[in-house]
């Protein structure tokens, strides 16, 4: 499936926020996690998950991975980055 990256519609708009912080791949790799920071952070990716999964249509995410989660330095916030958004178009998926 070819991706269409010149969308062009009046109901579609992209924005994109900086978020400071590393990879979750990254920070687990400079950074000693305790198993109870283990539990922490799949506690957490559960309940994004959910949010995720609540609306009709769901948005489904094609690509989770370490990489695509950010820890914010500031807050020990989670977010994940929903990457590659072309291809959740391309699925209808209303976001």
């Amino acid at each position: 499936m070819k991706k269409n990256t010149k969308i062009r519609h009046a109901g579609i708009f992209f924005f994109w926020e900086y978020i400071e912080g590393m990879t979750l791949s990254r920070y687990g790799s400079v950074t000693h996690l305790t198993s109870e920071t283990i539990t922490e952070i799949a506690a957490e990716l559960v309940n994004i998950m959910k949010l995720l999964h609540e609306p009709k249509p769901v948005i489904i995410h094609p690509d989770i991975k370490t990489k695509n989660i950010i820890n914010r330095n500031i807050s020990d916030s989670l977010y994940v980055i929903i990457y590659p958004f072309f291809d959740l178009l391309l699925y209808n998926t209303i976001i």
